[in-house]
């Protein structure tokens, strides 16, 4: 790699180990209900968002929400010059923590501790869990001189210095042990998937487990047939007789089900509408959502969220 070149990882999209067919992408593991509810824990703990960012430098922050951000970042993010200094520094402390394959902790070029940890599931490297930003030790206004040489010319100073002295501080120790968590979850994760890989290929057919993998990682957005049969390596026709005998389910039924446990996901979870859910969750419209909702559990989807909500407050 040359001086100065941002460093090439490895994109899930590109196979380096043996479980070629891992069903877990990026997209479905930045979904997953454990790593929600890791990142929840983690955020409680240490009072740092948590989030998983992808691999590709193009989407490097696709599924991180500014409103979780450190106030000084979300700031500074705010504007092309912030985001091409933080860019540069995610690629740094990534290809780093990609090269090692352990979590790791880097400079950002404000001087604040980011913690990373690389997420590699079957010799592949799926994206990374990070936390962030924080001072490694107390600041001092030759810090924030610095800081301000670099960003106060697009940023209102004031703002700048209030978000800046603001950033918490972590001591060493402190940083250590929220990198000793990473590690152990990015491992559990990894055994995790590769155990379900294997017994998945044990209990059936290749051509099921790739389709159910390709539903898995597609259930956003429209999805067809054809799409999936030629992914899975079949005809569609003898997928749909595959799926309802080995799982008792059409596509489209597999399909709704996914669609579904990540809707529940979204009632329980969040304050957005109904509509919302059901758009974010790929059902074409809101009359089809209720309609899958109350045939699967018995119930309108908000008549469900309500619910769930009275459970919790007994």
């Amino acid at each position: 790699m040359r001086p100065g070149e941002p460093p090439k990882f490895v994109h899930a999209g590109e196979p380096r180990g043996p479980l070629e067919d891992s069903p877990l992408r990026f997209e479905a593991l930045a979904d997953l209900a454990l790593v929600r509810r890791f990142a929840i824990a983690c955020h409680r703990l240490s009072g740092r968002s948590i989030y998983i960012v992808d691999v590709d430098p193009a989407k490097y922050r696709a599924f991180h929400d500014r409103k979780r951000m450190a106030p000084f970042c979300a700031l500074v993010q705010g504007t092309a010059r912030g985001r091409a200094l933080c860019k540069a520094s995610d690629l740094k402390i990534r290809g780093t923590c990609a090269s090692t394959r352990k979590a790791c902790a880097g400079t950002c070029w404000a001087g604040l501790t980011d913690m990373v940890a690389p997420i590699e599931v079957g010799g592949r490297l799926l994206g990374f869990l990070a936390a962030g930003q924080v001072h490694a030790r107390p600041p001092k206004e030759s810090g924030f001189e610095r800081v301000r040489r670099k960003a106060g010319a697009f940023l209102p100073v004031a703002r700048l210095r209030r978000a800046w002295w603001a950033t918490p501080t972590f001591p060493a120790a402190k940083v250590r042990e929220l990198l000793s968590l990473f590690q152990v979850f990015i491992e559990y994760l990894g055994e995790l998937e590769t155990k379900l890989a294997l017994r998945g290929r044990d209990s059936e057919p290749e051509a099921v487990a790739r389709a159910k993998a390709y539903l898995a990682g597609h259930w956003k957005g429209p999805v067809r047939l054809g799409e999936v049969a030629a992914y899975a390596n079949v005809s569609a026709e003898h997928l749909c007789r595959l799926l309802k005998r080995e799982t008792g389910r059409t596509m489209t039924e597999l399909l709704n089900a996914i669609r579904l446990e990540e809707a529940k996901k979204r009632l329980e979870g969040s304050d957005a509408r109904v509509s919302q859910v059901a758009r974010e969750t790929g059902f074409a419209t809101l009359a089809h959502f209720d309609r899958i909702f109350r045939r699967r559990v018995g119930m309108s989807p908000r008549s469900w969220r309500d619910s769930r909500a009275a459970g919790q407050n007994r």
